[in-house]
């Protein structure tokens, strides 16, 4: 559901759901009615049933949570009063079934409603796993197992949704009365960079933050209630957190058990919520979920509870602002598995330097502690350092931390408030071990999650984020700052958090982070690479089909070691590992550690498995070729990967020129049609036919169109060519037009003063042209290649010589005239774009003019003459849309390039690959799983052999 329904509204669809259900589906219960006797806010639906005793759901409204105490204790009366068995409560986002209708505060089943379509006969499967919970207890008189994560989380997010809305009610309103909490409301909007949002936002903001930090520390106190006496501090009575605490005093008890010896800014960022006002429904809120909690329920579930919470409940505008993206336990622990290597009972040291709520601490946590048999709770986390600049979720990695056992207390948690580029190896504020091994800054291991923050919103500046690169290198240069390895000012957040990063680890030392995979596609990315070929052995890029995470099918997992030594990086396979269906932790990371060997002979090599494939390639290699595209090493389907470094294929700027399109910097006003031409009488002297978009065209031909853009090159050339300079302006804008005033060309006159009207010559293109309205020569190319491709991806014959807007790039075909254009056309030039382009928001793919330069093509000077012939034949039978025709197409060049598959199986492999990129795997199973199913195909004979250069004993950056 995309928001709440209105509490009726729930329950009328919900009754119709469940009447529906036992209507149609074959189960033991009868009938369905509703009581609407009970009130306003509660009515109860019941699930009429002579075997099972039935059911009693009641539903509350959106704001009374459904565990209150309250709403419970009339649930039990209800159902006594009717004679029914079993009992729920429930409003539009939790259901909770208990165990005992007399009991009812004891154990319950949960069930999340929010992602449930109300429009399902079955929500989401959510009715028969109720109805079947009800006849588990009827017949076992026991609920289904459930984990205990599941319902933790739904006990929290159910006090979240019930209690945040008063929370900004009262907040509200103590803005307006309380000096103080305005003022601390206000330092928390500047701090934090709220000050865009409106006030409501940020009352709601806040609120939602407050709530949640509750719930936590509500989590964490749990916790520490199973201490044992002697571990409890000074002090501090460790018992029930009900039982003897005043209902008005419950959030104060709250926080005078969470503090804990972290880094004091993070308390400061604290003060807002320390101040939140109350009332006695929150108070009775917050003794209902601290009443609710199980007492271990937190240290007993492993996983980040937090983090998962966190991104459940925080709004997800406020995460993608600071470029938080939560990560799934099991990527984080298989991280942590690879990049904390065993070294007998010594404790690794790790850093994550974007903590967000603490998955990452967490998981190496609990790799410290399995990993040694000595190493102390307190050990553990003296040898962990978070680093956060968002002070809120660093809390949380305190906590969650914090949290981890109840045998042991907590002295301190390691965190840093701070951005990371502030924070140096050296810096005073890491713990420091105590060896000269260990000296600060000499971390074991560098996990976690960087932020996604676009290089064009870097905050305060993008030089806070490139300073640290003047570190690397001698004295006196700066190779990776302003030398021949300068990273690219176009780079985004996350190449600079590994750069960083990596000046934290010790030589040896390994770090293991989940970073965009546009570092494999783009420009900026080429000198990413550079580097690390330059400063670490990349063993492994791992990357995820949409059905193993669908979360990261946009994400690759990088793991590299700090390296010194030239001639090891050398030596070192990089393998590219796609993974299909989702593995163990332990599993992923034993395949991304595995160190493969690619035969002397090859340039690379594929082995495939059910549930993941690799493709190793020497990381000689990669570093002699410097950087590239290397995408379709992990998303390519095996047969055509060899393609892209074939000697069968050639970059096609080998064959055409390439350029961009015809850059107006206003098509409103330079690019008209059929209606604009007849409305202002422009004359045709004056207008070139054009295209803007090729998106509706549906042949493989382009012979006419109804728009044109202005072209007056022609006109202003012969003009400049004829002034002498002598007339009484120099502006050649004014002398032009006052020419096209002479020559009668008054209506087109007309219409460029229009344009200066509505301001189009200040347009910060437009001003560039001599003069303004001048576009210069304007391009008319062979080939239209789109910029962006969704679901069909085709290139077009511009046979009627139109001149196309920057949304199509230019082809224009200089050697092979009568075969590339075809080749363009054929479905293996389309694989090859899809290997090649760069996968954009919504599915789309997209090429940037120097990508379509160097995308590699079926090599014409290498096919025979019969080979030409026929992809000649073929692409003109094509062009005129007759039948078969792509058929004969894809057979011409599968023959050339020895592929032994039929146009059917290449074309499916295409509709496969767009499925997978357009809709992602879950909607095409079919499809995607076919294109994996060609990692079958035999390649020994498509592997090109890899000849590495004599010279290459050179150094690879000379400083």
């Amino acid at each position: 559901m995309s928001s709440d329904p209105s509490a009726a509204d729930f329950r009328r669809r919900l009754r119709a759901r469940f009447r529906e259900y036992v209507r149609d589906a074959a189960t033991p219960f009868d009938a369905v009615s509703l009581d609407e006797d009970v009130g306003e806010k509660r009515a109860a639906i019941v699930v009429e049933s002579a075997r099972t005793g039935g059911l009693a759901v009641v539903v509350t409204s959106e704001t009374a949570g459904p565990l209150a105490a309250d709403v419970v204790e009339r649930a039990c009366e209800y159902a006594a009063e009717a004679g029914v068995d079993h009992v729920a409560t429930c409003n539009a986002r939790d259901l909770f079934l208990f165990a005992d209708a007399d009991a009812a505060a004891g154990a319950y089943y949960y069930l999340d409603f929010r992602p449930v379509d109300l429009g399902d006969p079955t929500l989401d499967g959510r009715l028969p796993a109720l109805l079947d919970a009800v006849r588990s207890l009827a017949a076992d008189v026991t609920l289904p197992e459930q984990a205990a994560r599941k319902r933790l989380l739904g006990t929290v997010q159910s006090f979240h949704g019930a209690v945040w809305p008063r929370l900004r009610t009262l907040a509200r309103d103590s803005y307006e009365t309380n000096p103080s909490f305005t003022a601390g409301f206000d330092a928390w909007v500047e701090a934090n960079d709220y000050a865009p949002l409106d006030a409501d936002a940020r009352f709601t903001l806040a609120a939602k933050q407050y709530a949640y930090l509750l719930a936590t520390e509500a989590l964490f106190l749990d916790v520490l209630c199973e201490q044992p006496p002697d571990s409890a501090e000074p002090g501090v009575t460790v018992g029930s957190l009900v039982d003897g605490v005043a209902v008005d005093s419950v959030e104060h008890h709250l926080e005078g058990r969470c503090e804990l010896d972290h880094d004091p800014e993070v308390e400061s960022g604290r003060s807002l919520f320390a101040s939140f006002p109350h009332d006695a429904d929150t108070r009775t809120a917050l003794g209902t979920l601290l009443d609710r909690l199980d007492a271990t329920a937190l240290s007993d579930v492993e996983e980040d509870v937090l983090g998962e919470l966190y991104e459940r409940l925080v709004p997800a505008s406020e995460r993608k602002a600071q470029g938080q993206f939560y990560t799934h336990p099991d990527v984080a622990a298989a991280i942590c598995d690879w990049t904390l290597q065993s070294d007998g009972d010594r404790v690794p040291r790790v850093l994550d330097p974007a903590s967000g709520s603490g998955t990452f601490p967490v998981e190496a946590y609990h790799r410290i502690r399995d990993g040694s048999s000595t190493a102390t709770h307190q050990e553990a986390l003296d040898n962990l350092v978070a680093v956060d600049v968002n002070r809120f979720p660093l809390r949380l990695t305190a906590l969650n931390l914090s949290s981890r056992t109840v045998r042991e207390q907590t002295e301190a948690v390691h965190t840093l408030a701070d951005s990371f580029f502030d924070v140096s190896p050296r810096d005073e504020r890491l713990p420091d071990a105590g060896t000269e091994r260990r000296r600060p800054g000499s971390f074991d291991a560098v996990v976690g999650n960087p932020p996604y923050i676009r290089q064009e919103d870097l905050s305060p500046d993008k030089e806070h984020f490139r300073e640290h690169l003047r570190a690397y290198g001698p004295e006196d240069a700066t190779p990776y700052y302003s030398g021949a390895g300068k990273l690219s000012k176009q780079s985004d957040a996350y190449v600079y958090f590994v750069t960083h990063a990596l000046r934290f680890l010790r030589e040896g030392g390994r770090l293991g982070v989940v970073v965009p995979t546009k570092w494999l596609t783009t420009k900026y990315g080429e000198s990413f690479q550079e580097f690390l070929y330059d400063q670490t052995k990349v063993h492994a890029v791992v990357g995820f089909a949409d059905r193993a995470f669908s979360a990261l099918v946009d994400t690759v997992l990088l793991f590299v070691e700090k390296c010194a030594d030239e001639r090891a990086r050398r030596e070192t396979t990089t393998d590219f590992v796609r993974v299909k269906e989702r593995l163990p932790p332990e599993t992923l990371a034993s395949v991304a550690g595995s160190h493969r060997s690619v035969p002397d002979d090859r340039l690379f090599d594929i082995e495939t498995h059910d549930e993941y494939r690799v493709t190793s390639v020497p990381q000689q290699h990669l570093a002699e070729q410097g950087g590239q595209k290397l995408g379709y090493y992990l998303y390519g389907p095996s047969p055509f990967v060899p393609l892209v470094n074939s000697e069968k294929t050639r970059r096609l700027d080998a064959f055409a020129d390439v350029a961009f399109g015809n850059k107006t910097g206003h098509n409103g006003f330079f690019l008209l049609d059929e209606d604009d031409v007849a409305q202002w009488g422009v004359d045709e002297r004056f207008l070139r036919p054009a295209i803007r978009s090729i998106r509706d065209i549906d042949s493989a031909r382009l012979d006419e169109t109804g728009q044109y853009l202005l072209d007056f090159h022609e006109y202003v050339e012969a003009f400049e060519a004829d002034w002498t300079g002598l007339r009484s302006t120099p502006d050649l804008a004014a002398a032009v037009k006052d020419q096209l005033r002479e020559d009668g060309y008054h209506s087109t006159l007309r219409y460029l003063e229009y344009g200066e009207d509505e301001g189009v010559p200040d347009g910060r293109t437009v001003s560039t042209h001599t003069p303004w309205f001048n576009l210069g020569e304007l391009l008319v190319p062979d080939v239209l290649h789109p910029v962006f491709y969704n679901e069909r991806v085709f290139t077009v014959e511009n046979a009627g010589g139109f001149a196309p807007t920057n949304a199509i790039q230019c082809v224009d075909v200089t050697d092979h005239e009568n075969v590339l254009p075809h080749v363009l056309n054929s479905t293996v030039y389309k694989i090859l774009l899809e290997l090649w382009g760069r996968h954009e928001g919504g599915g789309a793919l997209q090429l940037l003019t120097y990508e379509v330069a160097s995308v590699p093509v079926p090599n014409p000077d290498l096919m025979s003459d019969e080979i030409r012939d026929r992809i000649s034949r073929a692409g003109r039978a094509l062009v005129r849309g007759e039948r078969g025709a792509q058929d004969g197409l894809d057979a011409a060049l599968l023959d050339f390039l020895e592929l032994d598959m039929s146009p059917g199986e290449l074309q499916a492999a295409h509709r496969g690959m767009v499925r997978q990129r357009v809709d992602g795997a879950a909607s095409e199973n079919v499809q995607v799983r076919a294109v994996d199913d060609l990692d079958d195909y035999d390649l020994d004979s498509l592997i090109p052999e890899f000849e590495p250069e004599s010279d290459y004993n050179a150094s690879l950056r000379e400083f």
